[in-house]
């Protein structure tokens, strides 16, 4: 609950076991997810080094030479699938013959439009899971931007001739008091970007089909059934399109 990443990446290397339960009955694998995302995102990381399972996005390298941007260097991602990194037009061009059977660019086949819903921002306000622990038991811990308790925010400079490509966080609702999911199927999903420059709520009422193939992509993908990542094209203020089909590495957000 100190989001003491180091701690786990040393325990994890050397073979924690995080499904023995403590004197309360409690296991790392359930809590996890009351210890805020960047605890989820580390031990998630581990847990797919152990069993060899990939997912998209899962660090910031390039896809060929395997060294991350910097030094003036930005990786850019594919144009197509959205979801593989690169640091030069060679090094995608090199590895176009590995990543071409791979690459799953937005289609109807694989993606899912959503209707964005921003809510009045006076109806309420976003309390991340990393600080509503730390709060309650008051342990010491860095303030969290003031942008990161937006209950909505509408994004700026929209068209459907340029979409903004983004990955977002899709959360069910989730008891923090207990192990279980405060999961109700009608009930609201939550979206947002690391950046909270993007925040809506997604309500079935506005698209039925669509919640309910999203809903259920996070319950049986997602950590704990709880969140799940995807990439994704921002048309318009109403217009979310989704690429269900992959489901992106847990992000520290």
């Amino acid at each position: 609950q100190t989001n003491g990443i180091g701690a786990i990446d040393l325990l994890m290397e050397f073979g924690a076991d995080i499904d023995i339960a403590d004197a309360d009955g409690v296991k790392p694998r359930e809590f996890q997810l009351k210890c805020g995302p960047e605890v989820t995102a580390a031990v998630q990381r581990w847990l797919r080094k152990r069993s060899g399972d990939k997912k998209r996005m899962d660090g910031k390298a390039c896809e060929l030479c395997k060294k991350p941007g910097g030094d003036g260097v930005q990786c850019r991602l594919c144009s197509e699938c959205q979801t593989a990194r690169y640091r030069s037009t060679a090094c995608q061009r090199s590895h176009w013959s590995t990543h071409k059977p791979l690459c799953q660019p937005f289609s109807t086949r694989n993606t899912i439009t959503l209707i964005p819903c921003y809510a009045d921002a006076r109806n309420g306000f976003v309390q991340p899971t990393a600080m509503f622990s730390p709060d309650l038991l008051s342990i010491p811990a860095p303030d969290t931007p003031q942008s990161h308790h937006r209950f909505a925010h509408t994004p700026k400079n929209l068209s459907a001739e340029s979409p903004k490509s983004i990955v977002i966080k899709v959360q069910v609702p989730f008891d923090v008091f207990s192990n279980r999911q405060n999961v109700r199927f009608n009930e609201d999903l939550l979206v947002y970007t690391k950046k909270r420059d993007f925040v809506c709520t997604i309500r079935r009422v506005d698209a039925p089909e669509e919640y309910d193939r999203i809903f259920q992509v996070v319950r049986t993908k997602g950590v704990g059934g709880a969140k799940t990542y995807f990439a994704v094209e921002l048309r318009s203020k109403t217009a979310l399109i989704v690429k269900v089909s992959e489901v992106l590495a847990e992000r520290p957000f």
